[in-house]
């Protein structure tokens, strides 16, 4: 079982410095965190580097160092705050006032490994109310993963995975290896929008949003144009009301920012009925994917 080492600074000797510990005592495969001016960083001891020092990324024992170095394992998390106690070494039982704790796992598993746990309750031996968070790096073999990826689970379940990032890229939230750029094992929701501004408004800005709720119950409600739209977006646009108003896009509008491409080959109307719209961007305008022809 590999060794676990905190840190508060990276080098220049003294008091908790990484550099500062004794490198008679480390073997290849321990793991160090050092948090430092708002940065947490991770490391590997690799036992035959013998690389020269270069800050962060590799840093060598200050006393016994023969070939022993720390290798940076890739990444920093920026901004990272942690609540409660910090232990060194494997935790094999749980107190209800230690809130934080960091745990490595055999090196040949991962690089580096934290494990975060929250207790809802005093009673810490109640397991329904403690939450377990591991963040690691795949070195090889272990429960499918590729070798170098990256993956979020609950402590002890070594199938299931909340999150997968793997060497080249790929993403999967909620499951298995991802097989392409993103993958959501799961329902997604996206940014919702509910618009009720008469206008004409040729500048709605539309950035992270899938949905537009059209609330027609005052007024008229007309859009000529988009701002904010990136490419492969799709915008559905639904009329929520069919009372006395309308709601009206403008195709092709001069004033538009990112212009309406419609079916019809002019402006619109939803005319005290309801039904809607699917719009996809190119990245520079938006055009009608609601059906193959006019109706």
């Amino acid at each position: 079982m590999s060794n676990f080492y905190p840190a508060s600074g990276l080098i220049g000797g003294g008091v908790g410095k990484l550099d500062s510990i004794d490198g008679a005592i480390l073997a290849d495969g321990d793991a160090a965190i050092v948090i430092t001016d708002g940065n947490a960083y991770l490391y590997h001891l690799d036992a035959t580097s013998a690389a020269g020092e270069s800050s962060p990324q590799i840093i060598a024992p200050d006393d016994n160092p023969g070939d022993k170095r720390w290798i940076l394992s890739d990444g920093t998390f920026e901004d990272l705050t942690v609540f409660g106690a910090i232990g060194c070494g494997i935790i094999n039982s749980y107190s209800s006032n230690a809130t934080a704790s960091f745990i490595a796992e055999s090196a040949s598993d991962f690089y580096s490994s934290i494990d975060v746990m929250n207790s809802h309750a005093d009673d810490a031996g109640d397991a329904d109310r403690w939450r377990h968070l591991m963040i690691t790096r795949k070195t090889g073999g272990y429960s499918g993963l590729p070798s170098g990826a990256y993956a979020i689970r609950k402590l002890g379940d070594t199938d299931n995975f909340w999150l997968i990032i793997l060497p080249d890229g790929k993403v999967c939230v909620g499951g298995g290896i991802p097989d392409c750029k993103l993958r959501v094992d799961g329902a997604i929701a996206s940014k919702t929008l509910t618009f009720s501004t008469e206008g004409p408004t040729d500048n709605l800005d539309v950035s992270g949003v899938n949905v537009i709720h059209l609330d027609c119950s005052s007024n008229d409600v007309t859009i000529g144009g988009l701002v904010g739209g990136v490419d492969g977006q799709v915008l559905y646009l639904a009329n929520l009301c069919a009372g006395a108003y309308s709601a009206i896009l403008e195709h092709n509008e001069d004033h538009a920012n990112q212009k309406l491409f419609l079916h019809a080959g002019g402006d619109e109307e939803l005319d005290t009925e309801y039904g809607g719209w699917v719009l996809t961007c190119d990245g520079t305008h938006w055009y009608d994917a609601s059906h193959s022809a006019h109706v």
